[in-house]
């Protein structure tokens, strides 16, 4: 089913929208797909064919917890994410927001496949579009001001009703299984080969966009740091599958891969590039994909 383009409600560092198309040309049409770190699901978005079917997965339980509760009741968390920039209330939401990150949340959105918070869900994703570009939801005490330099990110530089916006998520995301927790669970055979309704002759991508091994991005993201190379590992050692094809992103000079492998490179334009330092514009520049031996040609 042929579905056009959403956009992501929130952006995210790391966030690969700008290569979307570049991935969905080297994946091509999958009838299983599966994406370990979801992030800001700007790559499955813009998937310009629905396959039959879509796993997502993220262990950063504020993460899962929209992409579930929007895909279920858009109305509940439209009601609690249509709000104004206000400073004082994104410093009042960040830390309400972290005392709800507690063991029985996370433990609630692993074991309970119908749990959601649209509370939660609706302040997260408010404060991801007032304060990206800060480590906001870091542990350690913020004081940043909100994002001031455009008209907002995320639902604040909406062009269209937020709740019309959540809507179409909901629709484009009504048969996406999202899951919460360590990322070899959605790498393991019962997910990528062994889902009722495929043949020997569908192929499965995977997308892997992990926190790279770099230096600073222990700051921006919640969880899942210091794993990178665990995944090459894995990516090279099903790489050669030919019912699979396997998209990685990364830095270069952080992983070496075979010559059968593509690569491309690619400068980001935002989350760390942004940063004002040498490290943050050297970053950018070293941005790398590399695409599996059975991966389409990438022209």
């Amino acid at each position: 089913m042929t579905k056009s383009k959403i956009k992501s409600p929130y952006p995210f560092f790391g966030g690969k929208s700008r290569v979307a198309d570049l991935i969905w040309s080297g994946l091509g049409e999958v009838s299983n797909y599966v994406e370990p770190f979801a992030g800001s699901l700007a790559v499955l978005l813009a998937n310009p064919k629905v396959p039959k079917i879509e796993t997502i997965n993220d262990k950063d339980c504020f993460i899962s917890n929209f992409w579930r509760a929007v895909s279920i009741d858009p109305d509940g968390v439209a009601k609690y994410a249509d709000y104004p920039v206000h400073e004082a209330d994104l410093h009042a939401r960040r830390k309400w927001l972290l005392s709800s990150a507690t063991e029985v949340f996370h433990n609630k959105m692993n074991s309970d496949p119908d749990f959601y918070d649209l509370k939660v869900a609706g302040w997260w994703v408010w404060c991801m579009g007032t304060s990206i570009g800060s480590s906001w939801l870091s542990s350690k005490e913020n004081n940043s001001l909100p994002m001031l330099s455009s008209a907002g990110g995320g639902i604040n530089g909406l062009t269209l009703p937020i709740l019309d916006w959540f809507k179409l998520l909901q629709q484009r995301t009504r048969r996406t299984r999202v899951c919460c927790g360590d990322w070899t669970r959605m790498v393991k055979s019962a997910i990528t080969f062994g889902n009722k309704g495929l043949s020997n002759k569908d192929i499965t991508g995977v997308f892997l966009d992990p926190p790279y091994d770099s230096k600073g991005r222990d700051k921006v993201y919640r969880e899942d740091n210091n794993i990178f190379k665990d995944v090459c590992k894995w990516a090279l050692d099903n790489g050669d599958n030919p019912r699979m094809r396997i998209v990685l992103c990364g830095y270069e000079g952080d992983h070496s891969f075979p010559d059968s492998w593509q690569v491309h490179a690619w400068k980001a334009n935002g989350g760390l590039a942004n940063l004002a330092d040498d490290r943050g514009r050297s970053n950018a520049a070293l941005e790398r994909i590399w695409f599996s031996p059975h991966c389409l040609e990438i022209k």
